[in-house]
């Protein structure tokens, strides 16, 4: 006769384990113990927006530069997002703060320009400042609410100038004139133009361009560094502009 065997149950647990995206806390729910949701603030238990009493909405987070709104750099220099302890001469880009009446600091979870791209971790590699180019730059510094999901931002100006010599002018978009001719806007080639003369400009005592010499006076160009006054005329000369293989705006 067969003997009949008697199996004891076994349990076995799996464990599951509840991940939060980016941005968010694990919190459970005070009115169910037990049961866990993923809060829309990284540092506060905020319920979701249905288990929220019906009230007034949330004041949005605010935005503040560091440092001035328009910022200066000069051609070819270096500029992004300020070290930690940045020295003194470094021109930087410091960023924002970003405060939140209900979750506090949020300066980590500023975006500039683009989303995703978190200030704090690559600084303005989302951002479009050639410092190569003269010319006006935008860093828009972005924070979504978590309570609304709408936009707050802040935006600095980034104005690359390219430092003239003392003889050329600064032109409309940020470059230095050539032979004191701003060529802004250039796209096509002039070919077979004449010279064009420019008197220099005369500082000092005299501020016309008609030198009045005495009879008899040893008339010669200015010393590097002297200016023509009444007792000791100088010529001063002139600056030539030559327009042939320059660029300029089509007609």
């Amino acid at each position: 006769m067969q003997q009949l065997l008697t199996c004891r149950p076994v349990q076995g647990v799996r464990r599951v384990q509840i991940k939060c995206p980016a941005r968010s806390l694990l919190c459970e729910f005070s009115e169910s113990v037990g049961s866990w949701y993923c809060s829309v603030s990284p540092t506060v238990c905020i319920e979701p927006r249905q288990r929220l009493p019906a009230g007034p909405s949330l004041p949005l987070p605010t935005l503040s530069l560091i440092g001035p709104a328009v910022v200066e750099v000069d051609l070819n220099r270096s500029y992004r997002r300020c070290p930690q302890y940045p020295p003194r001469d470094m021109l930087c880009d410091p960023g924002v703060n970003a405060t939140d009446p209900v979750e506090g600091n949020l300066t980590p979870f500023v975006d500039a320009c683009k989303d995703g791209y978190r200030f704090d971790k690559v600084g303005l590699l989302g951002c479009s400042v050639d410092t190569s180019k003269a010319g006006n730059y935008s860093i828009v510094y972005q924070l979504r609410d978590s309570a609304s999901g709408m936009l707050v931002s802040m935006k600095r100006t980034v104005v690359v100038m390219a430092p003239c010599t003392f003889s050329e002018l600064r032109c409309g978009d940020f470059t230095c004139s050539i032979d004191g001719f701003c060529l802004m806007g250039a796209k096509r080639t002039l070919t077979n133009q004449p010279p064009v003369l420019r008197l220099n400009p005369v500082a000092g005592e005299l501020t016309t361009y008609v030198a009045l010499i005495p009879r008899g006076f040893n008339y010669s160009v200015c010393t590097d560094g002297s200016y023509p006054s009444k007792m000791r005329p100088c010529e001063t000369g002139a600056l030539s502009g030559l327009l042939r293989d320059c660029v300029a705006p089509d007609p």
